[in-house]
């Protein structure tokens, strides 16, 4: 059971809006909400003015990436007429340009930057060079969800839609030159429900969750290993060495070893008794997958505490429960980590907190 001190904050900051993310990065805090981004420094003071970019989004929605000094969000023209991105100066705010793709605008969200190349995805994927701002590609694309975009190389993984009936979770991998028409590759079935099918790269495997976690091989898709240990997983994170896999289900916390599946380490959550919480519920999917970042791995936990604890034992750091959500069953306490801080937007006092990295 996870039990330890409580961080206490470094600032707190008014937000400018309720936050759909934010993203840790060089020394400050980047938060894209429905209708703006903006940036925070180190002690909680505005980097630079709100950038206009509504983009229809709700809490745990990322629509933004940040890469080489940039920031590409996502967002829509005037009177909904379509899709753009933006390329925003993480120093200065400063748009130092915009694009716009040619597909349904209401489907796209920004899929990555790999190697130098930003990626929309939605009704298309449009692929649009990050330096020369020239169009690589805008291809239809099928009926499918993203589980994986890779920091570099070619081999994507993509998961079918699914519905509340199935039972088994469908992967699909891609090769998407820089920028080129994606190429169909292996495809795999692994038992699972509807929140199953995310990945992660570690130890040179795809980890994906279903009832179980699974590790594949990225060229061929054969399973490397299974764990024995079975659940409802939920987004897996890699350790940076890439040696351990931490991955939450509805009630454990977990971390396996990334090379042979073995379990590591579980906890469970401090129970909750307090009339219509939601108990020990570890996490919800959008917004609680594990983050690693100052040798620390942490992870949000049902009842909106995010908890830092040593990646290698799982023992308790420190735990930070002053967020909150008007909802418990939606994703809308988000936070990022890094650069020695973490940073968590309360979505009912309109607030983003600073804390550090040792919770004091």
């Amino acid at each position: 059971m996870l039990v330890g001190p409580e961080a206490t904050p470094l600032w707190t900051a008014t937000a400018v809006e309720t936050c759909s993310q934010l993203i840790a990065a060089k020394g400050q805090v980047l938060c894209a909400a429905n209708n703006h981004v903006w940036s925070l420094d180190d002690a909680g003071h505005p980097k630079w003015s709100p950038v206009d970019l509504l983009n229809g989004s709700s809490p745990g929605t990322d629509v933004a990436v940040v890469a080489d000094g940039r920031v590409y969000a996502f967002g829509l023209l005037a009177h909904y007429s379509g899709a753009r991105v933006a390329a925003v100066g993480l120093d200065d705010g400063h748009v130092y340009w915009d694009a716009t793709p040619k597909g349904e605008f209401a489907t796209y969200r920004v899929a990555g930057v790999v190697d130098g190349v930003v990626y929309l995805a939605g009704s298309t994927l449009w692929a649009v060079d990050a330096s020369s701002q020239k169009t690589l590609g805008d291809y239809p694309w099928p009926n499918q969800e993203i589980a994986l975009v890779p920091p570099t190389g070619s081999r994507w993984l993509f998961r079918s839609p699914r519905t509340g009936s199935d039972t088994v979770v469908r992967l699909q991998a891609f090769d998407i030159a820089r920028g080129g028409r994606p190429v169909p590759g292996w495809q795999r079935e692994l038992p699972g429900d509807v929140d199953s099918g995310y990945a992660c790269v570690a130890a040179g495997h795809f980890v994906c969750t279903g009832n179980q976690l699974f590790a594949l091989d990225p060229a061929t898709g054969t399973q490397v290993w299974a764990s024995k240990e079975t659940g409802h997983f939920q987004q897996p994170t890699a350790s940076p060495d890439g040696s351990l896999v931490f991955v939450a289900d509805l009630n454990t916390f977990y971390a396996f070893d990334a090379a042979t599946g073995a379990l590591r380490w579980q906890t469970e959550p401090a129970k909750d008794s307090t009339p219509g919480s939601t108990g020990s519920g570890m996490a919800y999917r959008e917004a609680s997958r594990p983050q690693c970042a100052d040798g620390n791995v942490y992870v949000l936990d049902g009842r909106s505490v995010l908890w830092a604890l040593d990646p290698a034992s799982g023992a308790v750091r420190w735990k930070y429960s002053g967020a909150r959500q008007a909802d418990p069953f939606k994703n809308e306490v988000v936070w990022s980590a890094g650069g020695g801080r973490v940073y968590v937007a309360d979505p009912v006092a309109l607030t983003v907190v600073g804390l550090n990295a040792a919770g004091r």
